[in-house]
């Protein structure tokens, strides 16, 4: 919810697709906080993405907490909207070769992240704000990995 909750505090409006049933978005909204524009079915299903309104969209972030539905979020979006931005999230760095074929804009690792975070506190190197964006925008050391 904390990515939602950001992205509508800067103006952003969304459409989340979620595989829980319609009768779970009242939980949902109020762990959110506010009323949100939610679908429940298959955000890989063609059709579920056009009612979300994909083909208007400027963006589409694919971050379940399944590496392979990810992929496939994105590369059905690609196929219905070529020109759409996409953020992929890789729960399990192992997947992250297999993720970058697929050539999400954006792949955020948080694992891969955090772990150089912890390497450089062990190592006592100094994390500071140029460092840390250094980290979150360079290929394959963090949590933005641009494919």
């Amino acid at each position: 919810m904390g990515t939602i909750s950001q992205l509508m505090q800067r103006g952003f409006d969304l459409t989340v697709v979620t595989v829980r049933p319609e009768d779970e978005f009242p939980q949902i909204e109020q762990k959110a906080g506010q009323k949100l524009d939610l679908i429940s079915g298959d955000s890989t299903d063609n059709t579920v993405l056009d009612s979300a309104g994909l083909t208007d969209c400027r963006a589409l972030l694919a971050l379940t907490d399944d590496d392979a539905a990810n992929a496939f979020i994105v590369l059905t979006a690609r196929e219905m909207n070529p020109g759409l931005r996409t953020v992929l999230v890789v729960n399990d760095a192992k997947n992250m070769n297999k993720i970058k074929q697929v050539k999400a804009d954006v792949i955020l690792s948080p694992q891969l992240f955090g772990s150089e975070i912890l390497a450089c506190v062990l190592s006592g190197e100094t994390l500071d704000h140029e460092k840390l964006t250094s980290m979150l925008l360079t290929s394959g050391h963090g949590l933005f990995d641009k494919s």
